[in-house]
């Protein structure tokens, strides 16, 4: 008698947990949402690469031998010493000309001079009009080379100045490409120098986009800092063939500029086709068979029923579908796996199931 007490309590839990079992498969809970019209341009996903705007490796412009070179990592300023080439010679060269450039004043001082007398005598018919010209003559000569010695020490003055490579603009020693005491010649690459604070990103993209690109007014970059639209600073829709792709450019905000690093990698989804109008699902909400796919649309009644879509494209978490779907329908994006054709199901709120993971 005890035993029948204690059992019949068991039983009638027992019965109470399939009934609430089977009453939860007959009526799945799945989440919704509103299928929309949406303007929205087919995308590819391309890899592309953060750049430096100005990278540079700088050579001296002269021939001669290192005193001195900056280190990889050195920050400098625009006009800073990056390398010290041996100046001696072009100094001792500078001293010369300054010295050949007195010494014509000199002797054009004492032509004129002369000049003065030779034409007080030509006055009183003492010297021919000849002499005066030649001595005119000679004037003008010492006055030329005058003039060519002046050149020549602006030449060697430039030189000298050549000796000292100056940082062209902001940035950071990446590489130093000779070592102190070695001999270069003028047009030798000696350091690479990298500004860090103007940046794009460069990406190559299937040349047959390239006029969707092209008309784009921004595009969406992918980076491990989240996303952004960025402009597209230029695009070049030239390719060889074999790689069959374009160069584009995109612009990096300054506001923008701490999020990047120089080399870094990111993702461009570059437009495949002109923005236009479409029927737009989240990608969750598609169900992939065998050889079909499909959606679930919720009727009034709480029904699922099952229409087939084909994809016409997609931006991110969304596609563009076409099939027998209205503007406003109710589509399900969480438990569309396990649903029959025609099967009601429970419709969570979304303060039961809020879908965290699509975009609105």
């Amino acid at each position: 008698m005890l035993l029948n007490k204690l059992f019949l309590p068991i039983v009638l839990l027992s019965l109470s947990v399939l009934t609430f079992s089977a009453s939860a498969q007959q009526t799945p809970a799945v989440s919704v949402v509103p299928v929309a019209m949406k303007t929205l341009s087919p995308t590819v996903m391309v890899s592309g690469q953060v750049q430096s705007r100005y990278s540079s490796d700088l050579s001296a412009g002269v021939n001669g031998k290192i005193k001195w070179i900056a280190e990889p990592g050195t920050q400098v300023l625009a006009g800073d010493n990056l390398v010290q080439i041996d100046d001696r010679s072009f100094v001792l060269n500078v001293r010369q000309l300054e010295a050949k450039i007195q010494r014509k004043a000199i002797e054009i001082e004492r032509a004129e001079r002369d000049l003065a007398r030779m034409q007080e005598l030509h006055h009183k018919d003492a010297v021919s009009t000849r002499d005066v010209d030649d001595l005119t003559a000679e004037l003008a000569l010492l006055k030329s080379d005058r003039e060519l010695l002046q050149l020549q020490l602006e030449q060697a003055e430039d030189e000298l100045a050549k000796t000292t490579v100056k940082a062209p603009y902001k940035g950071v020693v990446t590489e130093r490409l000779q070592r102190a005491g070695e001999d270069v010649t003028a047009t030798a690459s000696l350091i690479k120098l990298v500004d860090l604070e103007h940046l794009e990103v460069r990406f190559h993209g299937p040349l047959a986009y390239s006029t969707f690109t092209q008309s784009a007014a921004s595009i969406t970059v992918f980076f491990s800092g989240g996303s952004r639209e960025m402009p597209l600073r230029k695009l070049i829709p030239v390719s060889d063939s074999r790689s069959q792709t374009f160069t584009g450019v995109l612009g990096i905000p300054e506001n923008l500029y701490g999020k990047f690093r120089v080399g870094e990698l990111v993702t461009i989804a570059v437009p495949a086709a002109l923005p236009a109008e479409h029927y737009v699902v989240p990608r969750d909400a598609l169900v992939i068979g065998k050889d079909e796919i499909s959606v679930f649309v919720i009727d009034k009644d709480n029904k699922a029923n099952q229409v087939k879509v084909a994809i016409a494209g997609g931006d991110g978490d969304f596609v563009n579908v076409k099939g027998q779907l209205h503007n406003g329908q109710s589509v399900v994006v969480r438990g569309a796996d396990l649903l029959r054709n025609g099967q009601v199901v429970k419709v969570l709120s979304a303060e039961d199931f809020p879908l965290t993971t699509i975009g609105s």
